[in-house]
């Protein structure tokens, strides 16, 4: 069906073919209803006998079977043609509201969907410049072109819908054409939809292009929808669920030996997506039904068989827990479901004791992965459980709220993480998991799943949430836990959470002494060292720094708050150029390694983390913020590294203590360029208090560094 299909469609038709199904089924109801006392019951309460009286009973039951039948497909040819008509009747007046959109923008939308735009207007005796004529275009072209994805989206999703209404029709029809003999008449409705997915999904390995198809039109129509989901997570019961997560694998895996680029393989992958979804939208009703939430715990515990034997390249003999792991990596859980799910892969996993019981499923290793969307192979379930931990807040703050800092020592020490990475390259990817939900918990906020913080704003931090921060950072910096050896992995996590506790992690790096102190130095200093073996993850965290310091120059009310905000900025900025100092040091020789992440740091511009520093600022001053400190502090600039990014790259090796004079130096210039502009200047005693300023935040420079080569024991 193309556009000019779409636009002709007689929905009047539709509509009324729907209502003549539904009388006729209501009709045949009718007669059913009257077969039975007005023809049935007399002829039986005769007492008649004999062959004919027999064959007469067992006609009158044949019709009486076709009458229920008739009912039976009338109404679902009814319901299955009504939810056509209700799809495609959403999408016209979605095409209305495109085509006032394109009318609104002087765009023309041609019979085949393509869109085209007039030349500029202009108006008689007016001159049009060639960059004005460049602009109008680009602007054009790039409405033009959102319009025909949308035409084009819009035609796929009516395309599906009338797939999916004639597959449902077919299905109903039956095995005779004469006969009411149809088994399938499932009519229409998510319920419907459902059972016909569940049919397809353990048909899986059979499918046809034109079923696996359908079943792809049938998960992506129906998502998000909770009725859908659950009809299907039921129908399918959790060894449904997990048999066809591990052969939607399995097929991967035995398509992509032959041919990397098969169409089928994006399909397959986005089945096990839709999968995983349908699982998280039905998750609020399930928790509440104990009988399913035991046998899914009982599934879970069970092997399931993965791959087809020697001549396949790979297999694998998995529980079920590990399928599950799977889905939980895909859709929003509902928060108790998540827990008690949590409670129970960890539960299990801690009474089989290490080696970790699902390294047994990796021996042979297997040669392909159970899922095809993240990183790893997806063997290691708690993968899956503190992905879905990182797309919940609530529950990552319950789960490790709750746990306190045993938790967190099972995570890293209690269990054997497996390297479930096809060829076990890498780090587990629990790991990086972990601190995803970790700094979800900690934050409130979904993670971005790298270096930076989200755009979504930033939440008041509770108490649980501020514990939760402190136990992290112990544990990680720690002489109890870690003591500095943070995973790679997380280094992104870690700095995205000292990040947002920016103005806790200013003040104990600070050394300042107002206020209480959220972290223990020593475990800080420790944590904020082992993260920043990733360059990317120091600067990102230095940056924030930078703009802490300037959103509370920015807000100081007094000039002697002022001061006081350069000085703790000093002290800061001291303990984290010799925490990048010792950093360094620590690559040794290798000055190869050393180069690269110097370049790696100065890779990123300063700026990035000026919109995270909510509720230091007034509004609108953060606005502001970048050209504040550019003209005014030139600390806060990237002016700082840009004139040794050159010759950084020309060095065989870093002369670590020049480094360190030029720092402070560019310091000492930074202070002396905020007093020229200082409002003081030209008061009384100005350039005395100036003075003692300059002296104060050099000596807190220092003290910074210091505090950490003390801590460090260098």
């Amino acid at each position: 069906m193309n556009l000019t299909q779409f636009r002709q469609a007689n929905f009047d038709a539709l509509s009324a073919a729907v209502s003549y199904w539904d009388t006729l089924s209501g009709q045949m109801q009718g007669v059913e209803l009257r077969l039975g006392p007005e023809l049935s019951a007399p002829i039986k309460g005769q007492k008649w006998q004999g062959l004919s009286a027999t064959m007469a009973g067992v006609r009158l039951d044949n019709v009486n079977k076709q009458l229920e039948n008739a009912v039976t497909e009338c109404r679902a040819i009814a319901t299955v043609l009504s939810d056509v008509n209700g799809d495609l009747r959403k999408l016209r007046d979605e095409l209305r509201g495109i085509d006032a959109e394109a009318a609104a923008k002087k765009l023309v939308i041609a019979p085949d969907g393509s869109v085209t735009w007039p030349p500029m207007p202009v108006s008689p005796g007016q001159e049009v410049t060639k960059e004005a004529g460049d602009r109008y275009t680009a602007e054009q072209r790039g409405h033009a072109e959102e319009i025909g994805r949308r035409i084009a989206d819009l035609l796929r999703r009516a395309n599906d819908a009338d797939e999916r209404g004639a597959a449902a029709l077919r299905a109903t029809r039956g095995k005779d054409p004469i006969t009411f003999d149809s088994p399938n008449a499932l009519g229409g409705g998510a319920e419907a939809d459902a059972k016909r997915a569940s049919d397809l999904f353990t048909r899986l390995s059979s499918l046809n292009p034109g079923e696996l198809d359908l079943l792809r039109n049938l998960m992506q129509a129906n998502s998000g929808d909770p009725n859908f989901a659950e009809a299907l997570t039921r129908t399918m019961k959790p060894t449904g669920l997990y048999d066809a997560t591990g052969l939607i694998a399995q097929m991967n895996a035995r398509i992509a030996a032959g041919d990397k680029q098969d169409p089928r393989l994006a399909d397959l992958k986005q089945l096990q997506t839709d999968l995983g979804n349908s699982l998280a939208t039905a998750s609020p009703r399930l928790v509440k039904d104990p009988a399913w939430m035991a046998s899914m715990r009982e599934a879970g515990r069970e092997f399931v068989r993965v791959g087809d034997g020697d001549a396949y390249p790979g297999r694998a003999t998995v529980y079920g827990y590990q399928l599950l792991g799977t889905l939980l990596g895909h859709g929003t859980y509902d928060t108790a479901f998540l827990r008690q799910t949590a409670d129970e892969v960890i539960a299990f996993e801690k009474g089989a004791g290490k080696p970790s019981i699902w390294s047994t499923t990796l021996m042979p290793p297997p040669r392909f992965g159970l899922d095809l969307s993240r990183p790893g192979s997806g063997y290691d379930p708690m993968t899956g459980v503190l992905t879905a931990m990182s797309w919940n807040p609530e529950a990552a703050k319950g789960f490790f709220g709750d746990g306190g800092p045993a938790r967190l020592d099972y995570l890293f020490k209690g269990r054997d993480p497996i390297l479930d990475h096809i060829g076990g390259q890498g780090e587990p990817t629990s790991y990086d998991a972990l601190g995803n939900a970790l700094q979800a918990a900690t934050t409130g906020r979904i993670p971005t799943g790298g270096v930076g913080l989200p755009d979504s704003p930033m939440l008041p931090h509770d108490d649980v949430m501020r514990r939760i921060a402190k136990d992290t950072v112990a544990y990680l910096g720690g002489r109890g836990g870690l003591h500095g050896a943070v995973p790679g992995d997380m280094s992104d996590s870690v700095a995205n959470i000292l990040s947002e506790y920016v103005d806790d992690t200013h003040r104990t790096l600070a050394g300042d002494s107002r206020g209480a102190k959220l972290f223990d130095e020593y475990d800080l200093i420790y944590a904020t060292r082992g993260m920043s073996e990733n360059p990317e993850a120091f600067r990102s965290l230095y940056n924030q720094e930078l703009n802490y310091t300037a959103a509370n120059l920015v807000t100081a009310t007094t000039p002697s708050g002022a001061r006081l905000e350069v000085e703790a900025g000093s002290g800061a900025l001291g303990a984290l150029d010799e925490i990048r100092t010792q950093v360094i040091k620590g690559q040794g020789s290798d000055s190869a390694a050393a180069k690269n992440w110097e370049s790696k740091y100065l890779y990123h511009g300063l700026g990035g983390g000026a919109n995270a520093v909510v509720g230091v600022a007034l509004p609108g001053q953060l606005a502001f913020l970048g050209d504040f400190a550019q003209r005014r502090i030139n600390l806060f600039t990237d002016g700082w590294y840009e004139d040794r990014t050159a010759e950084i790259a020309e060095q065989t090796s870093i002369d670590l203590e020049r480094l360190h004079r030029e720092n402070t130096g560019r310091l000492e210039g930074a202070l002396r360029t905020w007093s020229e502009t200082s409002p003081e200047r030209g008061q009384p005693n100005f350039e005395v208090e100036n003075e003692i300023t300059m002296r104060h935040s050099m000596l807190n420079y220092g003290n910074g560094g210091e505090r950490v080569r003390s801590t460090l024991g260098v």
